[in-house]
């Protein structure tokens, strides 16, 4: 209820509804026609669209400073490390049904299907769950980096990651063979691949950390520190942003961020500047408009389903996009977002409804499913049985 003190900051719940809406937005968009009818001269639309992405990673980076390295700081590395590798093992799973449900659709077709499930090809849709599978293995050592070399060190990090930008550049490698797609997603090196990259994305990943370190005290303090670490992102990305368009144009920065295969493909650092530039305006403005120290109205507990079931939604989103053909199309841009949002209604409502359900049968399906793959003593318990028991944990 509104008027008891709030333990979560409230605007970062909310902008991480935000990016998931926006990345499901985007994708249903391209479903239902929406880009092909917006006008060159709509280049704002597709903009704050194709935030969704560094949102997304963005947001990852604040969770595990608030989160995961605050549990890690009290709990130590072991717990951190069990609840990070099943989130990984669950993003994964996420990202093949994915690929299956692009498979069955006819978005992709069985080789392309087989490469995309292998990481060396792009789904039709949900590669960030691809993303977030690698990633949130490697945050185990991210974590223990962060601990050790404090922020400071965080930035020479950043730091490191952006001088093979130019090295890897330079060396122009353009075929490593049957590894060409894996390549691709790892480093943005070769292959037919739309970016970020596990490497380069890293950068969204560790500015949202260091953003989130600034957060640390803001019962007490406020958000002074924060608006100060984001007036010094928005000043460093401004500036890059700047030198692009002094060295070219407004418009054809914008239409180089906003083009798959422009910025983003070539994991260009304009993605990387003009992305982390929309991340903290975004953030900047929830923290103006949502309430700091109160819980939110309980009405919003429907648009924040984005957020408190991220996996479900983006997984259970995009998959029901595969599997449905495009049978509704927009004849105008109007009616194609028109369309678009009311499949995100739908989408929501869907999310509450099975949240809702889920809280009252969830504590019974769990006990009957740890009897069920309960061995007899005298029978170790087989791998798939001990999967299961690991994502009920």
């Amino acid at each position: 209820m509104s008027g008891t003190v709030k333990k979560r900051l409230n605007f970062v719940d909310v902008a991480r509804s935000f990016a998931i809406f926006l990345a499901i937005f985007s994708h249903a968009m391209i479903d239902f026609g929406g880009w092909d009818l917006l006008s060159s001269d709509q280049v704002l639309i597709r903009v704050i669209s194709r935030s969704a992405t560094p949102l997304f990673i963005f947001m990852f980076g604040m969770m595990l400073e608030l989160v995961y390295f605050k549990r890690y700081e009290q709990q130590g590395l072991q717990p951190i490390t069990q609840r990070l590798v099943k989130r990984s093992l669950q993003c994964f799973i996420g990202y093949q049904l994915t690929v299956l449900a692009g498979l069955i659709g006819g978005s992709l077709t069985p080789m392309h299907a087989a490469g995309a499930a292998l990481f060396l090809a792009d789904a039709h849709f949900g590669n960030i769950l691809r993303f977030y599978s690698i990633a949130l293995l490697l945050a185990i050592p991210l974590l223990m980096f962060r601990q050790r070399y404090k922020s400071l060190g965080m930035i020479g990090l950043l730091g490191g990651i952006w001088i093979t930008y130019p090295i890897l550049t330079a060396l122009n490698i353009r075929d490593l063979s049957m590894f060409s797609g894996l390549g691709g997603v790892l480093f943005g090196i070769v292959g037919n691949h739309h970016g970020p990259s596990v490497l380069y994305g890293f950068t969204f990943l560790i500015v949202g950390m260091l953003v989130a370190s600034s957060l640390a005290n803001w019962r007490e303090q406020g958000l002074g520190a924060f608006y100060q670490t984001a007036t010094m992102v928005l000043g460093l990305c401004g500036a890059i942003i700047v030198g692009l368009v002094v060295s070219s144009s407004a418009s054809e920065v914008a239409q180089n961020f906003v083009t798959m295969e422009a910025y983003r493909a070539q994991n260009h650092p304009g993605y990387y500047a003009i992305g982390l530039f929309l991340c903290m305006c975004i953030l900047i403005l929830l923290s103006l408009l949502v309430p700091l120290h109160h819980s939110l109205p309980g009405w919003s507990a429907v648009p924040m389903e984005f957020g408190r079931s991220s996996l479900t939604a983006y997984t259970l989103g995009n998959v029901v996009l595969n599997l449905t053909p495009a049978f509704v199309v927009g004849t105008t841009a109007a009616m194609a977002i028109g369309i678009s949002i009311g499949y995100l209604l739908i989408l929501l409502v869907l999310l509450h409804a099975y949240n809702t359900g889920l809280e009252r049968v969830k504590p019974q399906f769990h006990n009957y499913m740890l009897k069920f793959t309960q061995a007899p003593r005298d029978h170790p318990p087989s791998t798939a049985v001990r999967v299961v028991r690991y994502l009920l944990s």
